[in-house]
């Protein structure tokens, strides 16, 4: 079996390859699903990001007083309130896109049964396009946020900030990754354990707020370094500062090196293993559904 298994792991790539083109259909498919009937129709992926935009600035900044630090926005050259708002989106974008494909994996398997049971299918595919239809927003959001901090920078970004733009990519994909290896991991195990989808609805709750997603580790007082080192734990720490990093300081010095190689290292890790319980498990997946 374990023979199997790194067989799989090692064609994984060229089956993405071989079959992008169902791949595609599928990410159109959920696309097209979910605007239809709408008015509006696409112009929800542009509308929810700038919602999630106004509303988190509205009532963790004017309302609730969360303070980014005003000491921190000038050294990055912005205002506060801009920078506190585009701070708050750049985590809650990766968090939402996290969230939403490890709540979709759980039941995807029992969703596409029939292609499980009737025909030939490889079906570590169904986890991966859920990753990216989830990535959609977070991209036009992302787009967003570029535009704006362009826009409220005490002075327009120099050079050095377009070149560390040239990193996100790539942090991008280790996101893609480390999402795609939770959640073929979560999608085989709830074939074979149905509480698996509360336990991911109590993990991501626990992950929002050990996440410095609504508040900065700068403004905390009394941290420790003891404590600060245990948020450092968390993989999403890591790729939300990598992400604030590269696109919200366009004053700053220096790539997130430290934070994209800690996460280089988690994301690559947790896809091989995911993959690697998906391709153990699949063969029994007709028989439990």
């Amino acid at each position: 079996m374990a023979a199997r298994v790194w067989r799989d792991i090692s064609r994984f790539p060229a089956i993405v390859f071989r079959c992008r083109e169902i791949i595609s259909a599928f990410v159109s498919r959920e696309l097209k699903a979910r605007y239809r009937g709408s008015i509006v129709g696409g112009l929800w992926q542009v509308i929810m990001p700038l919602a999630l935009l106004g509303v988190y600035y509205l009532i963790f900044v004017e309302i609730m007083g969360v303070g980014i630090g005003e000491n921190v926005a000038e050294r990055r050259g912005l205002k506060e309130g801009p920078y506190a708002a585009f701070y708050i989106l750049t985590g809650v974008l990766p968090y939402l896109a996290l969230s939403e494909s490890l709540m979709r994996s759980c039941g995807i398997i029992f969703e596409n049964a029939n292609l499980i049971k009737k025909i030939y299918f490889p079906s570590e595919l169904l986890p991966v396009y859920i990753v990216i239809v989830t990535l959609v927003n977070q991209l036009i959001g992302t787009v967003l946020v570029i535009g704006a901090v362009c826009f409220t920078a005490e002075s327009f970004p120099g050079g050095e900030y377009w070149l560390r733009l040239g990193l996100f990519p790539l942090v991008l994909f280790l996101q893609i990754l480390f999402t795609a290896g939770l959640t073929l991991f979560f999608a085989s195990a709830n074939v074979f354990l149905r509480d698996t989808q509360p336990m991911v609805n109590v993990m991501m709750l626990f992950l929002m707020f050990l996440t410095p997603i609504f508040y900065s580790l700068e403004g905390v007082q009394g941290l420790t370094e003891q404590t600060r080192s245990l948020f450092e734990l968390n993989p999403l720490y890591h790729l939300v500062t990598a992400y604030r990093q590269i696109l919200i300081h366009p004053e700053s010095s220096g790539a997130p090196w430290r934070e994209i190689g800690i996460f280089a290292v988690v994301a690559v890790g947790l896809f091989v293993a995911g993959l690697a319980i998906f391709s153990a498990s699949k063969s029994k997946f007709a028989d439990e559904i």
